[in-house]
């Protein structure tokens, strides 16, 4: 009997769960209504053209790194009002159409950014990771790199404001509703069939921006001159770029699976050009 009633009592506290987050998820849709009926675009995962990015990795990795002065890309943001993130955006659109010009393999639609983005509000200090996901078009199908940015920014802004609007009525995620062992078999189904190539990407390829120390860093007494980061290849996602400021430097990492994005370094070179392109412009 004592074992009965634990199942029972399991069984419809999960119950329980399902039903506020389809209830949150209700809320939530007549949230961003507004946003998505508002006059600014607003990008959705699901929407990216397939590229050659959109595949699975493959086990093997290869990295490249990029550098530029950050007080220069904050007279970029300055000069055009953006935000330094929409800078940096663009920075890697700019760098990405590139690489994607020279391939032949630039579509018609822009691509789409993943960029993970905190959750927590101010002054919340409770531990564990508080990570959501922003969407954000980078207006790789426009030439100008001043229309280019500026099309950013009126994505990211859009973007926080559907951020906005679902966080307004979030409670709980899918993983506190949904047993660990099913999302587990899921992500094996999908990688084990190929669903990459055959579903619509979630979204282009991951760009985060990582705000660093501004000041001196040393290292078993040395002093730490660079601070390249590494971010994670997902499935149907073969490349990733993470930008880390550091003193007075902004420090981009990229990596890529080799058997998928040939030579990301190509990307590399393309940044600092494209920062001087927005400045020539100015």
């Amino acid at each position: 009997m004592r074992c009965y009633c634990v199942g029972w009592s399991t069984r419809r506290g999960a119950h329980l769960c399902a039903v506020r987050f389809a209830n949150q998820t209700v809320r939530q849709a007549f949230s961003a209504l507004p946003v998505l009926r508002g006059d600014e675009p607003v990008s959705l995962p699901l929407t990216a053209p397939r590229t050659v990015f959109n595949s699975d990795p493959t086990p093997r990795r290869e990295f490249s790194a990029s550098r530029v002065p950050l007080d220069r890309v904050k007279a970029v943001k300055n000069t055009f009002g953006v935000k330094l993130n929409d800078v940096i955006l663009a920075l890697c659109s700019t760098a990405l159409r590139v690489y994607l010009l020279e391939l032949g393999d630039l579509p018609e639609a822009s691509l789409i950014a993943s960029c993970p983005v905190s959750m927590r509000a101010e002054g919340d200090s409770t531990v564990g990771n508080a990570v959501g996901n922003m969407f954000a078009s980078l207006a790789t199908d426009t030439a100008d790199p001043v229309e280019r940015l500026m099309r950013i920014h009126t994505s990211t802004t859009s973007a926080k404001e559907m951020r906005k609007a679902l966080a307004a009525h979030q409670i709980m995620g899918l993983t506190e509703t949904t047993p660990p062992g099913l999302i587990n078999l899921a992500a094996r189904m999908y990688t084990s069939v190929g669903l990459a190539s055959r579903t619509p990407p979630a979204a282009s390829l991951v760009i985060s921006n990582v705000p660093g120390p501004q000041f001196q860093l040393y290292l078993a007494g040395g002093p730490l001159e660079a601070l390249y980061p590494m971010g994670p290849l997902l499935m149907g996602m073969s490349l990733n770029m993470t930008a880390f400021s550091i003193m007075d430097h902004l420090d981009i990492g990229i990596i890529s699976c080799p058997d998928i994005v040939v030579d990301p370094g190509r990307i590399a070179d393309a940044i600092p050009v494209a920062l001087e392109e927005l400045e020539s412009a100015r």
